[in-house]
């Protein structure tokens, strides 16, 4: 695992700290460009949330773009927001700061655990005009999956920073298509750039070309969140691991999982909780390898009964020995 750490612990005092920073941050980058900023909001979590949002109410007043991600199944009340902020007027700069402070509201892990949603996408960088962004944004939000549309909701941070390392660098590229920089708030209250390596321009293609591989790890994706979250809890007032590098942890442990013919939810996120408390790659330890050789031969027992009998000590040799 790359060793990033993290200390963020989601208190008002880290919220207010690190909203200021990630303000003068995004701020700084578009005064330098001396273009506007374009918010991205979900307003299907509005309505998952059934509840008045003031913040939300401000930016439909404020007049924006809907993004039409399936016109053909949501009505238009369900789909993503761009709003374009000019940086030079007091009252964009505070749409910009309540956005960023609404972004970090968002990630506490109790309130994701909750399933109350993230409604800040985002902020992006782009010289394309809203109204075609828009246009590219929804009609990349649809792909196929043996032979049937599916609405693949990579606007959502909590999916975006997975989708990442799903990925490979030409469907990153054809994802993000016009826009140059897309910035997000990950669930550790970082700030994260991805930066769009191609020529930044509207296609006529907006296929991913995802392959089978491709949505069997997207379908962990909701696996990997539950996973991640438990792990902040639990490291909420000490030093832990990144979100980036915990999702490309279990990208390639849970791989190994579903080789090992284990596909429960339970079952998959104790094997992620392992690979990240004990060992990225405890399976391979001689203990839990013979253990994996014997249900494969035997009755096809649940990960979590397999390792049951495991005791603290032989955990413990496991983590010294890899």
């Amino acid at each position: 695992m790359k060793e990033s750490f993290i200390t963020y612990d989601y208190s008002l005092q880290a919220m207010q700290n690190q909203g200021g920073d990630i303000g003068e941050e995004i701020f700084n980058h578009f005064r330098t460009l001396n273009r506007n900023c374009i918010l991205m909001i979900d307003a299907a979590i509005i309505r998952l949330r059934n509840q008045d949002s003031s913040f939300y109410n401000k930016i439909i007043d404020r007049g924006g773009v809907r993004v039409p991600v399936a016109n053909r199944y949501l009505t238009s009340e369900f789909e993503p927001y761009l709003v374009s902020l000019d940086l030079s007027l007091p009252e964009d700069c505070t749409i910009l700061h309540e956005s960023i402070m609404q972004a970090l509201k968002e990630i506490e892990p109790n309130e994701i655990l909750l399933g109350k949603g993230r409604m800040i996408c985002g902020w992006l960088t782009c010289e394309e005009d809203i109204i075609n962004i828009a246009a590219y944004l929804g009609k990349v939000a649809i792909q196929q999956r043996d032979g049937k549309d599916v609405l693949l909701r990579y606007y959502d941070p909590a999916i975006m920073i997975s989708l990442l390392s799903i990925l490979d660098d030409w469907q990153q590229q054809r994802l993000l298509g016009p826009v140059e920089v897309w910035s997000f708030i990950d669930g550790d209250g970082q700030l994260i750039n991805k930066i769009n390596q191609s020529d930044n321009q509207l296609r006529l293609s907006y296929t991913l070309s995802l392959s089978a591989g491709n949505w069997r790890d997207i379908d962990f994706i909701g696996i990997k969140n539950r996973i991640i979250c438990n792990y902040r809890l639990a490291h909420l007032s000490s030093e832990r691991f990144s979100e980036s590098s915990v999702f490309n942890l279990l990208q390639q442990s849970l791989k190994r999982a579903g080789m090992c013919a284990f596909d429960e939810e339970e079952d998959l996120i104790k094997w992620g909780e392992c690979s990240i408390n004990i060992a990225p790659e405890f399976y391979n330890h001689g203990t839990i390898k013979r253990l994996l050789e014997i249900n494969s031969l035997s009755g096809k027992k649940k990960f979590t009964q397999i390792i049951s009998h495991v005791t603290e000590q032989q955990w413990n040799e496991i983590r010294t020995d890899h």
